[in-house]
């Protein structure tokens, strides 16, 4: 045993194990580790947690109220504020959020001033009254389950009760979190042990009291499957998880749905599989699952990755209501197609789907034609599919009194941005509802996540960047609150034309927006993979290339459309690659050593170019002795037969972009061996 493995479990008399029922201890909260509350305003609604990396948050159904967890410190090197867990909480109003100054700390129950929070999640009740949240620490086997109380007028949350729990394998992790819509209990999943074995939990807790809690692994033999999608109806008497294991051809393992009641006792747990059309030999991933908010409906995605199947995705809808333990679940729809989905969402009703389109970045949406037996598919770019990076979760947005329901998309890479459409069934246009600058640095955004509250509509993203300056890197963990707008839709959809050529180049049409509306003025500039950005200036809304260092390149062009109480749209257009300069080469031949630059038998020719001319070409070229063709390589070597005779060369010169040319150079008659 190591010394560290041996410290764990010497204190492990404040730990509890999770086998059968767990035995368990509470931990008083001492007055020093809560802080003192106090409020900040934060005008763009944008909450900086400094050096933290670890984020989560939930948000009341109204939108009023959001809380946040994240690790206090994230420094690189050990710290005693490493294991603190923080609670931030914020009220939000139309156009802002008052946060609090210095949040509440938990104790994270490290082993030294080296641990730190590894993962994290929380949850809230509808009327975001009652707050439960979950945490692990790097290398140490346990999991700490604690319950808040929002303080009485807005006041601090108060701490109800703090669990901790063993488990004896490595690592929690892959926290998935759910609570009823009143708050009296919640539900969470979990992965435990190496990556090779790892072993799935779940557990459902009162939150009155976490005594009545009990954590099981998901049972099945072999390698437990791993849980990606848990939910809890909105009485707290109905709980499902949703797992999956990457495929190994086994149709009993492939994909799992586990089912029960009340406080999900062993006895209680239904264990079902989808039939064998879902999973007969499939070995894939992209996985992703929604139910609906009725919880009716179960959709389920994945990709099949397999000789017979390259980049095959099947989709189901089921009904989880009808569950036998042990027995195949007949899917209500189904479908399969080429491509590879992204995250699925249900709308209000449960009768529709969408999902990210990864192929083709783009908005893929279903109508689930349930009686059909099937999933009719219509495939929607939405408008502007270049606004739009590669990354991204999608979301479902309820309606409002003044917006139907919409779905919300956030894309990140460097950094952050979540849009918003016009409508669910048939998006037409989106609009920017907020944005996050990364670190820089070429480090991408981290640990994001898109959450919308249930009534108002108003969006919480959270997420963490990684920057580097003299003293090291660091990762900074924040949340974006966004209110409720509208979408602007144009009555003429912005667009360019021309191929973006020398002769036809490219013309922007800005479109028809709304009255009122503010369309800004166009940046254009070229692109491509080797340069940086160079702006250009087009002739009115065309431009047209003229230079050489443009073909290739392509012209990028992109404004915005703003207006009161409306999302500002972003629009975005990157045209084909320029092309259509003529070469014009400049052709000589070297090697030639008789009088006036005439060739000598003996005389090796070779040529060269200069001109204007792609750095890159291809040539053919083609030496003759009169009409006859006596060579095509880059040289030529004069014999006596060609004593009195004119040597001629004719080069073409090609490239992908560029017009191609041919040019041809005659030489003085040869003459007999010089010197």
């Amino acid at each position: 045993m190591t010394p560290r493995k041996l410290v764990l479990a010497l204190v492990s008399a404040t730990i509890l194990i999770l086998a059968g029922l767990p035995a368990q201890s509470a931990i008083a909260v001492a007055p020093s580790q809560v802080v003192s509350h106090g409020t900040s305003f934060e005008p763009d609604g944008l909450l900086d947690h400094g050096k933290g990396s670890m984020i989560s948050s939930a948000i009341s159904a109204s939108g009023d109220r959001i809380v946040t967890v994240s690790n206090a410190d994230g420094a690189t090197t050990c710290s005693s504020n490493q294991s603190d867990l923080v609670v931030r909480w914020g009220l939000v109003q139309q156009n802002s959020t008052t946060w609090d100054s210095t949040g509440l700390k938990l104790p994270g129950n490290g082993i030294d001033g080296c641990d730190y929070i590894y993962e994290t999640r929380v949850v809230m009740s509808d009327d975001g009254t009652k707050i439960a949240v979950i945490w692990s620490m790097n290398n140490v086997s346990a999991i700490t389950v604690a319950t808040l109380q929002w303080g009485v007028n807005d006041a601090a949350p108060v701490l109800q009760e703090i669990r901790v729990f063993s488990s004896g394998l490595e690592q929690p992790r892959q926290f998935l979190m759910t609570m009823s819509a009143d708050g009296s209990r919640f539900a969470a999943s979990w992965v435990e042990g190496n990556n090779s074995t790892p072993v799935g939990h779940y557990a459902v807790f009162d939150f009155e009291s976490l005594v009545s809690g009990t954590s099981r692994a998901f049972p099945g033999s072999g390698v437990a499957p791993v849980s990606y999608k848990i939910s809890l109806s909105d009485d707290g008497e109905q709980v499902l998880f949703v797992t999956y294991k990457y495929g190994d051809g086994n149709s009993s393992q492939s994909q799992v749905v586990y089912t029960c009641s009340a406080l999900c006792q062993p006895s209680k747990l239904k264990r079902f599989t989808l039939p064998a059309w879902t999973v007969s030999n499939d070995s894939g991933g992209d996985f992703s699952v929604d139910l609906n908010r009725q919880g009716t409906r179960l959709a389920i995605s994945w990709s099949v990755w397999s000789a017979s199947h390259p980049s095959l995705t099947k989709v189901v809808v089921v009904d989880p209501r009808t569950v036998q333990s042990g027995v195949n679940l007949a899917p209500l729809a189904k479908t399969s197609f080429s491509g590879s989905l992204g995250q699925l969402t249900f709308d209000s009703t449960g009768t529709r789907l969408a999902a990210i389109n990864w192929g083709a970045t783009k908005v893929t949406m279903w109508s689930a034609r349930v009686s059909s037996q099937n999933l009719l598919t219509n495939q929607l770019n939405g408008l502007y599919p270049e606004a739009f990076a590669v990354g991204g979760q999608l979301v479902s947005v309820p309606a409002s009194a003044t917006t139907p329901e919409r779905l919300a998309l956030v894309s990140y890479v460097s950094s952050a941005q979540v849009f918003v459409s016009d409508s669910f069934a048939s998006p037409k246009a989106w609009g920017l509802a907020g944005s996050v600058a990364g670190g820089g640095n070429g480090f991408g955004m981290l640990n994001c996540a898109l959450q919308v509250s249930r009534n108002s509509g108003r969006l919480v993203f959270t997420g963490s960047y990684i920057s580097i300056d003299i003293s090291g890197w660091h990762q900074t963990a924040g949340v974006l609150v966004m209110g409720s707008k509208g979408v602007l839709v144009p009555s003429v959809s912005p667009k360019i034309t021309g191929l973006a050529t020398v002769s036809s180049g490219v013309t922007l049409s800005q479109g028809t927006w709304p009255a009122g509306s503010s369309v800004g003025v166009a940046s254009w500039r070229t692109t491509d993979w080797m340069n940086p950005e160079v702006p250009i200036a087009p002739t009115g809304k065309t431009y047209r290339p003229t230079l050489s260092s443009e073909m290739g390149a392509r012209v990028v062009i992109d404004f915005s459309v703003t207006k009161d109480g409306f999302y500002s749209t972003p629009v975005k257009f990157t045209s084909a690659p320029m092309s259509g300069l003529p070469i014009v080469p400049a052709l000589s031949v070297s090697g030639a050593g008789g009088p006036g630059g005439a060739p000598g038998v003996g005389n090796t020719l070779a040529y060269s170019t200069t001109g204007t001319v792609p750095q890159w070409f291809g040539t053919a070229q083609v030496w003759k002795v009169g009409t006859r063709t006596v060579g095509t390589g880059d040289t030529l070597l004069v014999t006596q037969a060609m004593v009195g005779k004119v040597i001629s060369l004719t080069v073409t010169y090609s490239n992908q972009n560029w017009k191609s040319s041919s040019k041809t150079l005659r030489l003085p008659a040869v003459v007999a061996a010089v010197g």
